[in-house]
């Protein structure tokens, strides 16, 4: 992430966006760690970090570690950001034991950060796009089950009943002018 000053309008839409997606995915989480990520420099603190851990192996690193290899971020804003993603499990030790010095990153975390990522990049329609043709693949699949066909279902349900939601409020609350077909009079 970069500075607002230096980006274009485009640049900075696409920021805005990643960060306003990675803010509803781990509001609920962050609350809770009492750190909710405001700005764009922690979301790319916290890619740093998952970089790190990636580039480090299956051994994983201390907390010092990390700082040490996310030099682009202060030591503290690195430090806080780890404790965050430790508090909630995004950051796990290697192995459960009391003095346990060296961590690993979880995968789903950074899978949800090239999602966020991806979908501020393509645009809603072709994430739905993919979306729905994976669907499709699923369904053709011969192995598929009707629980795979239910969950399917659950989830593209899901997917355009969040999509209809703001359209609907939308047109909750817009004007409605309605027009004369033949006359050009408004009514």
């Amino acid at each position: 992430m970069t500075d607002a000053a230096a980006l274009t309008f485009d640049e900075y839409a696409a920021e805005s966006a990643v960060l306003g997606i990675y803010r509803q995915v781990f509001a609920v989480l962050a609350r809770n760690a009492n750190a909710m990520v405001d700005d764009t420099d922690s979301v790319g603190v916290d890619d740093s970090i998952l970089q790190a851990f990636a580039d480090a192996g299956p051994a994983g690193m201390t907390s010092e570690q990390v700082v040490l290899a996310c030099p682009s971020a202060s030591a503290d804003a690195v430090r806080h950001r780890f404790e965050v993603l430790r508090s909630y499990r995004a950051v796990t030790r290697v192995n459960e034991r009391a003095h346990e010095m060296f961590y690993q990153a979880t995968f789903a975390p950074y899978m949800m950060l090239l999602f966020l990522r991806r979908l501020s990049q393509t645009g809603g329609q072709a994430e739905l796009h993919r979306m729905l043709s994976m669907a499709r693949l699923a369904l053709d699949d011969d192995d598929t089950t009707p629980d795979v066909v239910r969950e399917q279902l659950l989830e593209m349900t899901t997917v355009f009943r969040l999509l209809a939601n703001p359209i609907m409020q939308l047109a909750k609350s817009a004007t409605v002018v309605k027009r004369s077909r033949f006359r050009g009079q408004q009514t």
